[in-house]
């Protein structure tokens, strides 16, 4: 019971930090490990000991004492563009309520720095959410967007960049993109890419790359600029080739390539130095080529079970 506590002070403590750092400008320098599973994470993130808003009636009674909004199975299609009276909001999770697009009001929150959608099928965004100065964290989940377009360019301070599934035939990505500078998580899931843009290269802060189910067959980029990165995730694709570029990738800890259609393991993976776990499971590889590989990086875990009809629906870190 006391270790439950003491863990609990710690991430009150470590989160409240955090903001304190990223308020007044401060460069951090930690892994991206915000999570909006986790049920307390609006407790630990923001101002502390302010109440979590869940009514929009009662957020607009007190407009300049809501500083966190968590909306879910309520319908604001209508009456959401009232949120840019809510100027001192820092949190806004959204879950089913009915948007299908996301207005220019939007833009006024100037301290917003998380905000979450899911179960919306948002399937256009006012270009003035690129005015979003002090957004951080970026969810959007149940989309039914076409691109992500120019103005996501200019959220300066993006850190996390989380979408999918999104249900559209394809997901375009703005060249614009690279100006995300501090990007340091960048997870697209379930969303049909059919191809990497080259620009992900130039993200020199990424430390986690998810692209999982985009229809990929193949790997361009000059990864080897992502000094930083130390997790890629390509599972559910359609590489039947591990891309050269990964070889080249410095500092990568964790590979997961479920769920595609490798049927080898060049051994150019030894160049991994600093490997430390391999997921191959649901790869047709050959079993005398998993034996060498796994002699070959000793220093590595790797895991392979043969495929079945199922796939897995995402990996696990």
């Amino acid at each position: 019971m006391i270790d439950f506590f003491l863990k609990k002070l710690i991430k009150v403590k470590t989160s409240a930090l955090l903001f304190f750092l990223s308020f007044f400008n401060f460069k951090i320098v930690a892994q991206v490990n915000f999570d909006s599973e986790d049920p307390d994470y609006l407790r630990y993130y923001g101002l502390p000991n302010q109440p979590i808003i869940e009514s929009f009636k009662d957020a607009l009674k007190n407009p300049l004492q809501t500083y966190k909004l968590r909306i879910r199975d309520e319908y604001l299609a209508k009456k959401f563009p009232k949120i840019s009276k809510l100027s001192k909001l820092q949190i806004v999770e959204l879950n089913n309520t009915y948007l299908t697009h996301i207005p220019s009001e939007m833009g006024h929150l100037k301290d917003l720095f998380i905000f979450i959608s899911k179960q919306n099928r948002i399937s256009s965004i006012s270009p003035e959410f690129g005015q979003l100065s002090s957004l951080t964290f970026l969810e959007l989940y149940g989309t039914e967007l076409d691109s992500l377009g120019y103005f996501f360019g200019n959220l300066k301070k993006l850190e996390l960049l989380r979408v999918g599934p999104n249900y559209t035939d394809t997901l375009r990505l703005s060249d614009n993109l690279v100006k995300l500078k501090n990007l340091r998580d960048l997870q697209l899931i379930d969303c049909n890419l059919f191809r990497m843009p080259d620009w992900i290269s130039q993200l020199q802060n990424l430390e986690r790359l998810v692209l999982i189910r985009c229809h990929l067959d193949t790997i361009a980029a000059p990864l080897k600029n992502l000094t930083k990165l130390k997790i890629l995730d390509l599972s559910g694709n359609n590489l039947k080739k591990i891309p050269p570029e990964i070889y080249k990738i410095p500092n990568l800890e964790f590979l997961y390539l479920r769920n595609n259609n490798l049927k080898e393991i060049p051994e150019f993976i030894i160049f991994l130095k600093k490997l430390q776990k391999l997921d191959l499971r649901g790869n047709p590889i050959d079993p005398n080529n998993l034996k060498l590989i796994q002699l070959s990086i000793p220093w590595c875990r790797v895991i392979w079970e043969p495929p079945t009809e199922q796939k897995t629906k995402s990996s696990k870190y």
